[in-house]
C-alpha cells in the first residue's frame, strides 16, 4: 500500500468518526461548533486565527452554514510552491482580493509541506500568518487528503463587508 493509499484509508476512518459524531455531539464538540471553530481548528488548538485581534469582529457561522461550508469543494486554488516568503505573501494578498471580488466563498491555499526546503519549512507558517490577518478571510483548516492534506489549506472568504 503506497502513501496516497494509507492517506485515504485515513480519511475514511475520520469521515465515519465525524459522521457517529455529528449524529450525537458531545457538549464539548457543540461548545466549539457553536463558538465557530471547526473539528480541524480544535484538532490544532486553534479557531479563526491564532491571535486575538485575529479573531476580532469575523462573524460566526451558523452549525449548517459551518457544514456546508467545510463540505463545500474549494472553487479556486493558488499553488505557492518555489515562492519566496515575501512572494506568497504579496501573491495570497492579491489572490484574496480577487476571490473577494469573485464572490467565492471557498479558496484552497497549497503551501507544499517544506519537504524540499532547504531549512525549516516556510510557506505553510505564512500562509497561516495571512490568512489569519486578512479582512477577507474566515475560517480555515487543513484541506482533505484530495486536496492536498496538510500542505495545503482550505479558507472560508468573507462576503459580509
Amino acid at each position: 500500500m503506497d502513501f496516497g493509499e494509507t492517506l485515504d484509508r485515513w480519511d475514511e476512518m475520520i469521515k465515519k468518526a465525524s459522521a457517529t459524531t455529528q449524529a450525537c455531539p458531545s457538549a464539548l464538540e457543540a461548545w466549539l461548533e457553536e463558538h465557530g471553530v471547526g473539528p480541524e481548528a480544535a484538532a490544532e488548538g486553534r479557531g479563526e486565527g491564532d491571535s486575538e485581534e485575529a479573531g476580532a469582529g469575523r462573524a460566526r457561522l451558523k452549525r449548517g452554514e459551518s457544514r456546508r461550508l467545510e463540505a463545500m469543494r474549494p472553487q479556486a486554488a493558488i499553488d505557492l510552491h518555489a515562492m519566496s516568503a515575501a512572494e506568497a505573501e504579496a501573491a495570497l494578498d492579491l489572490f484574496f482580493e480577487d476571490v473577494f471580488r469573485r464572490g467565492l466563498e471557498k479558496v484552497l491555499v497549497v503551501h507544499g509541506k517544506g519537504i524540499h526546503s532547504k531549512e525549516a519549512p516556510v510557506l505553510g507558517r505564512v500562509a497561516r500568518l495571512v490568512i489569519e490577518r486578512s479582512p477577507r478571510t474566515g475560517r480555515f483548516g487543513k484541506a482533505a487528503g484530495r486536496d492536498g492534506g496538510s500542505g495545503a489549506l482550505w479558507v472560508a472568504i468573507r462576503q459580509d463587508r
